[in-house]
């Protein structure tokens, strides 16, 4: 995914701005498949706007400063459409848990089982993040079908913990 794809992404459901994009995915249905800074999104968003993928228009908000909300064109979806048919990337799984895992040896029993602990609490919370997103009424179908997916990974891998880790 491009920084140019995870901005028509969202403007493919509705208006936004940079910082709107960055919420998406930093707290958003949008932080299950991908992480977008500023530093990515607002070149993107010009870039866009340089094709005619994107529109603006300036929000000249009373309490906040003024922003730049975007919105797509039939470019932009266009665009979005044609990338959405071409062959996937195969995903990319990188966790630092992982390779703590990975070096599990070198550090104390005690040590290990505080990051097992914190990592299962961690699978926990993501897990009712998941029934929320399932559950919420604006949930789309496609953000609940890829919630019910990322939650069958997150209850593998408690299950993994489980196994292969077991805590006294």
């Amino acid at each position: 995914m491009t920084s140019e794809q995870l901005c028509l992404s969202v403007l493919i459901d509705r208006d936004a701005s940079g910082y709107d994009i960055k919420q998406y995915y930093t707290h958003g249905e949008g932080a299950l498949f991908a992480s977008a800074s500023f530093g990515s999104i607002y070149p993107a968003l010009a870039r866009l706007e340089q094709k005619n993928e994107v529109t603006y228009v300036v929000d000249y908000g009373s309490v906040r400063p003024s922003r730049k909300v975007y919105r797509i064109t039939d470019i932009g979806r266009n665009s979005l459409v044609y990338s959405l048919m071409q062959s996937s990337a195969e995903d990319t799984y990188r966790s630092s848990f992982a390779f703590l895992t990975k070096h599990a040896n070198l550090i104390t029993s005690d040590q290990m089982s505080r990051h097992l602990h914190a990592r299962r609490e961690f699978l926990s919370r993501q897990l009712l993040l998941m029934e929320q997103i399932v559950g919420h009424q604006d949930s789309t179908s496609s953000a609940r079908s890829t919630a019910r997916l990322y939650r069958c990974m997150l209850i593998a891998m408690d299950k993994h913990l489980q196994e292969h880790f077991p805590t006294t």
